[in-house]
């Protein structure tokens, strides 16, 4: 029993570490769901940057076309006044067949995300067909930019809907001198609270306490083999 409390708790700790897929479901017409991102930039958190997205599912029509609207904000400030936003991605569950974009951003693709984030099966971009960004416009900061996207399924989702993971942005632009550029992974906000920054708050005391135990536990397991492996040596 000892063995599988350590266990669990080492691979809750390891969730923690590399964060969750923070999948949102979107079933019927009406739901909704924000989003906040942090800003990665060079492999270091830019604290300054920050962006909201909120998507909310419209309808369900045709052949399986589920139709959402996105409002996508520019939070960052200090340093990042000149950022523009010029993309935003996630992965779909199950796989869609075709999409289309309009309003703020009019383009997708699918594919690579800079800075090392993993790659999306969707991204809606801003004068340029990839996941990349590019272009000279964007929403500036204080900014919303606003449109609708469809993604359409050759098979029927089903009642459970379809679950987006994996949300990025592009940030560019950055910095005093406007000439950098960044990411930034997304999180559910929690009732409502989008916090500022996704990624960038302190977290919970009781996430600390699981984190602490699981991080023991995955030491514990570690030296328990350790001497195991010891004693056959031996």
């Amino acid at each position: 029993m000892k063995h599988a409390l350590l266990s669990a708790a080492a691979a809750l700790a390891l969730s923690f570490a590399a964060g969750s897929a923070n999948a949102v479901t979107f079933a019927t017409a009406g739901d909704t769901a924000s989003l906040d991102f942090n800003g990665i930039v060079d492999g270091v958190v830019d604290l300054d940057l920050d962006a909201d997205l909120t998507l909310t599912l419209l309808s369900i029509t045709g052949s399986f076309d589920y139709n959402f609207s996105y409002s996508l904000s520019n939070n960052s400030a200090g340093d990042d006044l000149l950022s523009r936003l010029t993309a935003f991605g996630f992965n779909v569950n199950p796989d869609f067949d075709d999409a289309t974009v309009s309003g703020e951003f009019d383009q997708w693709a699918s594919g690579n995300v800079p800075g090392g984030l993993p790659d999306v099966e969707f991204c809606a971009s801003d004068n340029t067909n990839n996941c990349s960004g590019g272009g000279g416009d964007g929403v500036a900061v204080g900014e919303t930019g606003t449109g609708f996207l469809t993604l359409s399924f050759l098979v029927d989702p089903g009642a459970g809907g379809i679950d987006l993971t994996n949300f990025y942005v592009r940030y560019q632009s950055l910095g005093p001198d406007g000439e950098g550029s960044g990411v930034g992974r997304g999180v559910p906000c929690v009732n409502g609270d989008c916090g500022g920054g996704g990624g960038n708050e302190i977290p919970e005391p009781g996430t600390w306490a699981l984190m602490i135990l699981g991080f023991g536990g995955a030491g514990a397991m570690l030296r328990r083999n350790r001497r195991s492996l010891a004693k056959l040596a031996a």
